[in-house]
């Protein structure tokens, strides 16, 4: 019996499989009060709900980094996966951006950095290669040598804001910029673009970007496969993955669109396991 299932979906191929906790490798650090509340939530519940989405030629895991961190903690010995095709045009890389508001802002900024400010007019010549920090009338461009500099100085930055009591809160790119002009936030810290490569020889180098630098946008998400603990911390791989593969084809799968909301709003379709 195969010990993986192919997933066929709007001309794409993922495929679910169960693999080691110990080969995969993160790309982003984890948030240790999120981790808590995982691991809680997880033993509360008896299930891994969702696998965990993973190059398929690095095992560089691409969304779940919270899930490995909580299976490690718990002791599990395997972890449900979705491998894709990370180097396909059809799944997409974003970023993050840091929404910043609190009365005086731009004041603190002023007296607190000795960086150039530019117009607004030249923002595309910068905005991909350097952190900007952005507001409606113009922006500071922070200088760094590398992309992994770069994510690291914008989470120094977001620390500073955060410690001075201003509020640092996550949006995609065009939604941020679009609350700074409609004056909801007081500026924008945007990060560089973070291409596959990046994301790839970085986390194989062991150098973890900073938490909410990507944003990966897949073709469909398997979801809600809710597979019982104890085939996880079973040890026969053998054994695991079959009964794996037999609880995963015992379900129904339901399709919902892009722009589904369930524990976040999704920019892609769901294959949803059901029953």
């Amino acid at each position: 019996m195969t010990l993986s299932l192919c997933l066929s979906f709007m001309d794409f191929t993922e495929e679910l499989a169960l693999v080691s906790v110990d080969m995969l490798y993160p790309h982003e650090e984890i948030i240790p009060s999120i981790l808590n509340r995982l691991v809680e939530d997880i033993r509360d519940c008896g299930v891994f709900k969702d696998p965990i989405m993973v190059d398929s030629n690095s095992n560089v895991v691409l969304d779940g980094m919270h899930r490995l961190a909580a299976s490690k903690v718990i002791g599990f010995k395997w972890i449900p996966v979705c491998y894709v095709d990370y180097m396909s045009d059809r799944v997409k890389v974003y970023r993050w951006w840091r929404v910043i508001s609190g009365s005086g802002f731009r004041e603190f900024v002023e007296k607190s950095f000795n960086v150039d400010f530019l117009d607004r007019s030249v923002i595309d010549d910068y905005i991909s290669k350097y952190p900007l920090l952005v507001f409606r009338d113009g922006f500071y461009l922070f200088h760094a040598s590398g992309v992994f500099e770069s994510l690291l100085l914008v989470k120094d930055l977001e620390a500073s804001f955060s410690s001075r009591g201003f509020s640092v809160s996550y949006d995609l790119e065009s939604d941020a910029l679009s609350k700074l002009d409609s004056g909801v936030c007081s500026a924008v810290l945007t990060l560089p673009s973070v291409s596959k490569r990046d994301v790839v020889l970085l986390a194989l180098s062991g150098k973890i970007l900073p938490h909410k630098s990507t944003r990966h946008v897949f073709p469909f998400r398997p979801m809600g496969i809710n597979l019982p603990l104890n085939i996880l911390f079973m040890d026969s791989f053998e054994e695991a993955s079959i009964m794996f593969i037999n609880h995963i084809k015992s379900k129904v799968v339901k399709i919902y669109p892009p722009g589904c909301v369930i524990d976040r709003k999704y920019d892609e379709y769901l294959y949803v396991f059901e029953g």
